[in-house]
Order: structure tokens, then sequence, then C-alpha cells
């Protein structure tokens, strides 16, 4: 009984080893469009003044996560934006006179966005830099659609995470799936696409990467060299356990 307790908190430990939390901050000025993009990239949208990279980057919220295509990550966010003196109440955006939504993009290979002004919003890009032809965009500018349980963006695709939950404030916490051949999460807030030089205001965003959907069992973890070297050890102690009891014996 010792010995299967001792292994099953090996099991334990080597499962816990591979959840992180990733704690970022992501400033009004954050434009998803410039995603993977070199420093003096400019974005220049549909209005007069333009974003460039790095000022209005938007944030790498992946850092040190596993990136695994098919698992999924989770959201803790708090914090607000203000759009040109529209100040959200929430991570999930705020109406705003005729600005409570907006439709932005596509630009550099990402996607179109359609939602809430003032909230956060991610794509998953891969190793490379975005361009191309983008995805067709998600139409998040629905109350339906931003309380999915779970959302499974495509590649360089934008989706609306808000605070992470199916309510404003309230409800279960969201799966986002990670997509095929994402290597990177880069973080922002909505805006028209070279909007956001002149928002203000910040997101805390605290991304965790826990595991693979609920529907699905979760992958068997490969074991690290700390883990196979405990495990080596608890059978050294085990086999020469056994073996002091046999000595005895005889």
């Amino acid at each position: 009984m010792k010995v299967a307790s001792a292994l099953a908190a090996t099991v334990l430990l080597a499962g816990s080893a591979f959840a992180a939390t990733n704690q970022v901050t992501v400033p009004g000025t954050a434009d998803v469009w410039l995603a993977g993009q070199a420093n003096g990239t400019i974005l220049q949208g549909v209005y007069a003044l333009s974003d460039s990279a790095p000022a209005n980057s938007p944030v790498l919220g992946s850092t040190g996560l596993n990136m695994t295509a098919g698992s999924y990550l989770t959201f803790a966010v708090t914090g607000t934006t203000n759009y040109n003196g529209c100040q959200s109440t929430t991570p999930d955006g705020n109406p705003c006179g005729n600005f409570s939504t907006v439709t932005a993009g596509p630009y550099f290979g990402i996607s179109t966005y359609a939602g809430p002004i003032n909230a956060v919003i991610g794509v998953f890009i891969g190793p490379n830099t975005p361009g191309g032809t983008a995805p067709a965009g998600v139409d998040f500018s629905s109350a339906g659609a931003q309380a999915q349980a779970t959302i499974s963006p495509l590649l360089n695709q934008v989706f609306f995470i808000g605070d992470g939950l199916t309510g404003t404030g309230s409800g279960s916490v969201q799966q986002f799936i990670i997509p095929a051949g994402a290597t990177r999460l880069y973080l922002g807030s909505s805006d028209g696409a070279g909007a956001n030089y002149n928002n203000s205001g910040s997101f805390s965003v605290s991304v965790s990467d826990t595991g693979t959907t609920s529907t699905a069992p979760a992958p068997v973890p490969a074991a690290s060299a700390p883990i196979l070297l405990a495990t080596g050890l608890l059978l050294i102690v085990v086999t020469g356990y056994l073996l002091m009891g046999r000595t005895h014996a005889a």
C-alpha cells in the first residue's frame, strides 16, 4: 500500500508539472492586427492616423505555455480600456453611443473582427510572420456568440475573449481551443484596425494552459528528466525494501 501511494503521488506531481499560467498587461493601444509584425510596420486603416509596431503591437500571451493543437487555454481578466473618451466598464467591452460594436480588418493575413469595442481579443499565429489571404472572420457581436463555453478559432482568426467567462463577470470559465499550426497567442484591445493609437487604460490577463477539452481524454504527458529520476529512485527504494524483507524471512 505504501508503494502504491508513493507511485500515485509521483503521477500526480507529474501531471501538475504540465500546467502553467502567464500573467500579462494588455494596454488599450495594443492592435491585434500587428501580431507578429516587424518593428517599423505601419497599419494604416480607414483613419487619418495609424498604428505601428512596436508602439501599438499586441501583447504576446503564450510565453511558457503549452501550445499543443487541440488543447485549450483559459483566461482570467480584469481592467478596462478607453476608446477616444468611451470608457468600458468590463473586459467584455462597453456600449458607447453608436460605437458599441466595431467591424474591422482583415489586415496582414489576419481576419476581420466583429464584436464589442474596448474588449480583450486574441489571435493565434504560427512561427512565421502572418500574411497572405486571411481566413474568414467570426461575428462576436451577439451575446450568444460571446457566451460560448468553447471557442475554436482558426489560425490567424481574431476571436473575442472578454473576461473569459460565459457571462459578464459571471458564468463558467470558457475554453479556447488552440488551432493546428499555432505557436503564439497575441492579445489586444478591440478597436478599428489601425485605430488603437489614441486609446488608454489596460487589462490584466492571466492565461492558463489546462489540458484538453473536457469532452476528450487528456493526453498522457511525456515524462521529464526530473520525473524519470524520481521514479528511478523510488524503484531502487522499493527493490531494497523487498530484498530486506526476503533476507529477514530467510
